[in-house]
């Protein structure tokens, strides 16, 4: 007995003459279906590239020449100021990933437009004899191509939490029990998936889920869950997807939904569908980021090791760990150069030992290094949130911040539940006296992490710093030391200059000074790749030289 088994991936060049007609058929039925029935241009967007991919021309599918012969635009037209082509390919991505969510979930071809071409590609449903087919545990060994990974043990895992209602209604609402149940159907599609259900929620759970546990516990590398807030006739759904190997979140969408009694089946269901598209389907977030991660697992396990390392001493970083694991990414990107996030944090480890290393290398071309670095690694992977994260820092800290400002809004599009970029984020606002935005980034930070390390609440120690409260705020800074982030030592020293306590300053400045020297150089030139406003530049130096350091 034969069975289907993962689809291989088929370019489009040297087709076989049955697949070719395969995939025309395959067209037709996508035309066909209600998604796209009556959405002239996009039915006529895809037919146009898929044809052109099977007669041979996936290279002239670029933005211009779509532009022509697709939306008539003239001969001087400029893809880059009119974003027609981009806008309607992200729609046409978005209504494939929907149709073989649903209708096309058992179809024998996908025709599938990778992010950041136009050009398509074919996925064809192999079938193999029942004996040859992986069990779950063994080894993959027969499958290949976009959706299947030799190295991978089992199955992608996911445990879907039960979504949790924080509406504060005092009646029970079955909205979100239903909407759990419509995400798991529309998973368990997927049959390269492994789907954990009905678990309870990480608010319900009291003090958090520890994901790393959880996920060994149940085999599982991501979790999903979700909650649902109604507000008058306004549904708000909120859905995340969490590695449980290093804590990313790597899926983050909010929907919403008004509703009646009409509607509220479909909505679930709407919802629930483009869910499963977006995180199951062949190109979607679940694979992707396992293609990105296991780069460094398929080529050597060390590399894996380095990049796991660097999401545990991200939260805590200090300097003669960030010179170690640079060392090691250093040698991971010349032997894996397609390792996307490699590169980037090969660049993030740069620019940390230029802003948060005494003695600061900043005039060592590392914040160069680090903008080549951040642009290799989104060269590499566009949709990748920590090299856009690497490059806001690193344009941010040379100075550039009209650049920086970009990538930081890119990295956090891309991953907007990241609480490293946020509270890092923060912390340039309130260098800059962006005191709401401070505070907003740095509370959604704050939000994300049950046990925020210290580092978390520097801007809103800047702010008070810059209103003159040095009292309310050296209880937050009494514990730190010279192993603290650099940003807390500058505040600490400023903030005993201020406040007349000349024997605590003088006993700090002796500790940094016994690990580090030349402070009268390295605090000035550390604190000024913060790039800050004039008034803090100037009410910190005052604060430094009340406590006794020579500046």
């Amino acid at each position: 007995m034969a069975s289907a088994a993962l689809a291989l991936l088929v370019e489009p060049q040297g087709i076989d003459p049955d697949v070719k007609q395969a995939v025309l058929e395959q067209l037709e039925r996508i035309r066909e279906d209600k998604l796209f029935r009556d959405t002239t241009r996009m039915k006529r967007f895809l037919s146009y590239v898929v044809k052109e991919a099977l007669e041979g021309n996936s290279e002239l599918l670029k933005g211009y020449t779509i532009g022509l012969e697709v939306f008539d635009r003239p001969d001087d037209f400029d893809p880059q100021a009119d974003t027609i082509v981009r806008v309607q390919a992200g729609q046409l991505r978005r209504r494939l990933d929907l149709y073989y969510s649903s209708t096309g979930l058992r179809e024998e071809v996908r025709i599938v437009i990778p992010k950041g071409q136009y050009a398509p590609i074919f996925e064809m449903r192999r079938h193999l004899p029942e004996e040859v087919i992986p069990k779950l545990g063994q080894k993959v060994e027969v499958l290949t191509g976009a959706i299947a990974e030799s190295h991978l043990v089992t199955r992608p895992g996911i445990a879907v939490f039960t979504f949790s209602d924080i509406s504060g209604a005092k009646n029970p609402d079955f909205f979100a029990e239903g909407l759990t149940a419509e995400v798991v159907n529309a998973l368990v599609q997927f049959r390269y998936l492994r789907i954990v259900a009905r678990m309870p929620t990480i608010e319900q759970s009291g003090s958090g889920v520890d994901l790393k546990n959880f996920g060994k516990e149940y085999d599982v590398q991501f979790v999903l869950n979700g909650t649902v807030r109604r507000l008058g006739s306004l549904f708000r759904v909120s859905v995340d997807l969490i590695s449980t190997e290093t804590g990313e979140h790597i899926f983050t969408r909010i929907y919403d939904r008004k509703y009646s009694a009409d509607n509220i089946f479909k909505i679930q269901e709407e919802i629930a569908s483009y869910t499963a598209a977006k995180v199951g389907a062949p190109f979607g977030v679940v694979n992707r980021f396992n293609r990105r991660a296991n780069v460094g697992r398929r080529q050597n396990l060390s590399a894996y090791e380095a990049l796991l390392r660097f999401y545990e001493i991200k939260l805590s970083p200090s300097s003669h760990k960030a010179k170690d694991l640079l060392h090691e990414f250093e040698d991971i990107t010349e032997r894996q150069k397609d390792f996307s996030s490699a590169w980037a944090i090969r660049s993030l480890l740069n620019t940390f030992l230029c802003t948060q290393s005494i003695p600061s290398e900043a005039g060592s071309g590392r914040l160069k290094a680090a903008i080549e670095f951040g642009n290799k690694a989104s060269a590499i992977d566009p949709d990748n949130a920590l090299a856009f994260m690497s490059l806001f820092q690193a344009h941010y800290h040379s100075g550039d911040l009209e650049t920086g400002e970009a990538m930081a809004q890119r990295a956090l599009a891309l991953n907007p539940n990241d609480y490293s970029m946020l509270a890092y984020y923060a912390i340039t606002h309130a260098f800059q006296g962006n005191a709401n935005q401070a505070i907003s980034y740095q509370n959604a930070a704050l939000r994300l992490v049950d046990r925020p390390p210290s580092w978390f609440l520097t801007s809103g120690l800047i702010l008070s710093f810059q209103e003159k409260r040095f009292e309310s705020i050296q209880d937050s800074l009494n514990d730190v030391t010279t192993e603290s982030p650099i940003g807390l030592q500058f505040l600490r020293l400023a903030s005993l200059g201020y406040l007349g306590k000349t024997a605590l300053a003088e006993k700090f400045l002796k500790e940094v000074s016994a690990k580090k020297s030349a402070l009268e150089k390295a605090f000035p030139e550390i604190f000024l790749t913060w790039q800050p406003n004039e008034s803090l530049h100037d009410q910190v130096f005052e604060g430094w030289r009340l406590a006794g350091l020579d500046v």
